[in-house]
């Protein structure tokens, strides 16, 4: 978890069986199953940010907007693109590892 200020980034990586445990339980606002994998945001998380005053800022689908917006009127979904084709594709070529250090730096 990242703290900008007011916000906070929420990634949060669950191993699979922890992942499939909070799935049961309902802990997740909302999850998808991505090529094998689970992903999805965590209530507990989302609510610890609320508690601390702090604005939650998470990186999913259009799918999950839904989710989202079933929760609350007060949803805000803000699409970022990149500035342009030529980028847009290699940022589909850059391998995930790269991604994941990126958001860990960020």
């Amino acid at each position: 978890m990242v703290i900008l200020s007011k916000m906070v980034l929420i990634i949060t990586l669950f191993r699979k069986r922890k992942a499939e445990e909070m799935l049961k339980k309902r802990e997740f606002i909302e999850a998808k199953f991505v090529h094998g994998k689970i992903y999805g945001t965590s209530v507990a998380e989302i609510e610890k940010a609320n508690q601390n005053g702090q604005i939650s800022v998470t990186d999913i689908d259009i799918q999950g907007i839904a989710e989202y917006k079933k929760m609350s009127e007060h949803v805000v979904a803000v699409f970022i693109l990149p500035p342009d084709f030529e980028t847009w594709r290699a940022r589909f070529r850059e391998p995930v590892f790269k991604r994941r250090r990126f958001r860990k730096r960020f």
